[in-house]
């Protein structure tokens, strides 16, 4: 049986891939592949950046409706303790009233007031009186009173006056019930 050679290397010369070619052509389209995954990252990044932008304004934004708050609620405790503090001033004023028709209710004939302050509801009174017994007389009405209580006598001085009679210096405590 006879053997039929074929020759074959004429064919795959004409078949063989010229590399010349192509390796021109694949490096070419690498490069525009890595081209496009460059233009496509930048865009991502881009949008990324542009979205980022947009969340800093708005976080300023946030922060700056933030402090108006933070400032509106100090000026509302400080509105809060104002409105108290008249309310106090108001019911104050009933009591300072009070207090003046007590003690001219509750001073007798001969005692004069020369200072009076007011820390709280201790009341400090300095005076002169012309005689001992109208301070005694005066003590003895503060015990008395309901809105005048716990007198506690400080000092008493006998002293000359410019007319030459003596009279007697003093200062006293009182404190002040609450209505």
């Amino acid at each position: 049986m006879p053997l039929y050679r074929i020759n074959l290397l004429r064919e795959q010369q004409i078949y063989k891939p010229n590399v010349f070619i192509i390796i021109p052509i694949s490096l070419v389209f690498v490069s525009i592949l890595v081209l496009f995954m460059q233009y496509i990252l930048l865009d991502k990044i881009n949008y990324q950046q542009e979205r980022n932008k947009y969340l800093q304004q708005e976080i300023k934004k946030f922060k700056d409706i933030l402090r108006e708050y933070k400032d509106l609620e100090t000026k509302k405790h400080l509105l809060i303790k104002n409105i108290n503090l008249l309310k106090l001033i108001e019911k104050n004023r009933v009591q300072i009233i009070h207090l003046f028709e007590e003690l001219i209710n509750l001073v007798p004939d001969g005692v004069f007031f020369s200072r009076l302050t007011q820390n709280a509801n201790k009341i400090y009174l300095e005076g002169v009186t012309e005689s001992e017994k109208n301070l005694f007389i005066l003590i003895k009405n503060f015990k008395q009173s309901k809105f005048l209580t716990n007198p506690k006598i400080y000092s008493i001085e006998m002293k000359q006056d410019k007319l030459k009679s003596n009279v007697s210096h003093f200062k006293l405590e009182l404190t002040q019930a609450s209505q």
